[in-house]
């Protein structure tokens, strides 16, 4: 048989002699090789019995106990926040809820001079968007506020409105979905000479004559198209408008003339500088009765999770088993997640109308609370977000546990929450469910 080299055909017979003698020497140096570096691995092992555990680092994973509870704030801050919200929304499982502001009127400039008679009034509303019933016609209703309204003060939202007179109900247009839409309404002629009665006063020179002492504010509300002194009450409205102090306009223009000068307006607007609070109700009586939510506030673990807008129902998550990793400490968190399948009915709860994100927040102290600390550092890293392929929502912790872990937070407690502006609802699969949530620690232990 004749071997191919095609590498070594230009070598002699004697050098292909050479190659092979070479050949024999490496056959046998490779066992010794083989032999020297086995004794040199095993080297590395020798004495590892004789040292402290402590000198080395253990990966483990864990699946960690906790239990959720379904809460029901009864009053929550709501002074100047973003955004307002007229109306409401019914939902089966949750019930009715319904939303107003209060909130002071401000100059646009200091009054031109001369004495006023006024010809009309209007009022000019814009809102963002529009959730509910879209063949439903808002009517709005404005009462003058008796009590003055500070910026630094702190309002909740289930404070009543004090008020004086009854300044009207007005009809507004059809409104369109997820849309920016402006509304006018004719206001009587009364009550813009009521706002123009002493001209003085139309400074905002925080004097005892400002105007903001003179007329406190206003209370923005929907309802039906009586004209009554009724208020308090939180009538069924199938339809939610959304109004942004930044951006929509809401404003109440007054025409007039002087002896001087004819075809004269002067305005007082709700804007981010006013003073202004929003008000909150939910009603769970109105849900249906085979779908009503019926542990909240009662302390009993159930196996569905909430979490409600425009302040609802939310959800209280205490990782109890973490107590038992800080009998491990120093340990350090490298991964900690919750994951939390949602319930989906196809008709209300769809994946086309759950919340894009679900939001964790923590106490610190008795009252303040703050978004977990994995939040800050990345709101990509947090997630929260909602995965349609797997229907989950999912949140990572490993901040937050770390810092318990290290005593830095108080207690192994957070809450699932919305932002103001979300006002989808969600109902999420709990402990005892056909698909419970998960949570899962991958720690290293030093």
């Amino acid at each position: 048989m004749t071997s191919y080299y095609p590498e070594l055909k230009k070598f002699s017979r004697k050098s292909a002699a050479k190659f092979l003698k070479s050949n024999r020497l490496l056959l046998f140096l490779l066992p010794v090789l083989l032999l020297i570096s086995s004794c040199t691995e095993n080297s590395t092992q020798i004495g590892v019995d004789l040292l402290p555990a402590g000198d080395f680092t253990k990966l483990k994973s864990d699946t960690v106990n906790f239990s959720t509870y379904n809460m029901y704030p009864d009053s929550v801050i709501s002074s100047r926040l973003t955004l307002s919200f007229l109306g409401g929304l019914h939902d089966p499982y949750y019930g009715n809820t319904f939303s107003d502001f209060v909130a002071q009127l401000r100059l646009t400039q200091a009054w031109p001079g001369g004495v006023p008679t006024v010809d009309s009034v209007r009022l000019y509303f814009g809102v963002s968007g529009v959730k509910g019933d879209l063949t439903y016609k808002p009517v709005i209703a404005l009462y003058e506020v008796t009590e003055m309204l500070y910026p630094d003060s702190i309002y909740y939202s289930k404070r009543t409105p004090k008020t004086g007179m009854f300044i009207g109900s007005f009809a507004l247009g059809a409104v369109t979905k997820d849309t920016i839409q402006d509304f006018s309404a004719v206001l009587p002629t009364s009550f813009g000479e009521y706002l123009l009665r002493d001209t003085l006063r139309l400074n905002q020179l925080g004097t005892d004559t400002d105007f903001r002492n003179f007329f406190k504010g206003i209370y923005v509300t929907v309802g039906a198209l009586v004209k009554s002194n009724s208020k308090g009450g939180y009538p069924s409205i199938p339809q939610l408008l959304v109004f942004n102090p930044l951006s929509d306009q809401f404003f109440i223009r007054v025409f007039y003339h002087t002896q001087a000068k004819a075809g004269l307006n002067y305005d007082f607007v709700i804007n981010n500088n006013s003073a202004r609070y929003n008000r909150y109700f939910h009603d769970p009586s109105t849900a249906d009765p085979d779908k009503k939510i019926n542990h909240v506030n009662d302390n009993v673990t159930d196996t569905i999770a909430c979490a409600q807008s425009l302040y609802g129902d939310y959800t209280l998550i205490k990782l109890t088993g973490l107590d038992g990793l800080k009998t491990l400490m120093p340990i350090s968190i490298n991964k900690a997640r919750i994951t939390f399948t949602t319930f989906l009915d196809g008709v209300t709860y769809k994946s086309t109308t759950v919340p894009s994100r679900i939001y964790l927040k923590y106490n610190s102290g008795d009252t303040a609370k703050f978004n977990v600390p994995d939040y800050t550092i990345s709101v990509s890293f947090f997630d929260g977000s909602f995965n349609s392929t797997t229907s989950t929502y999912s949140f990572n912790i490993a901040a937050f546990v770390q810092q318990y872990l290290d005593g830095k937070i108080d207690k192994p407690e957070v809450e699932i929450y919305l932002p103001i502006g979300e006002y989808n609802n969600a109902i999420l699969k709990s402990v005892g469910s056909k698909y419970p949530p998960k949570f899962t620690i991958v720690y290293t232990r030093f």
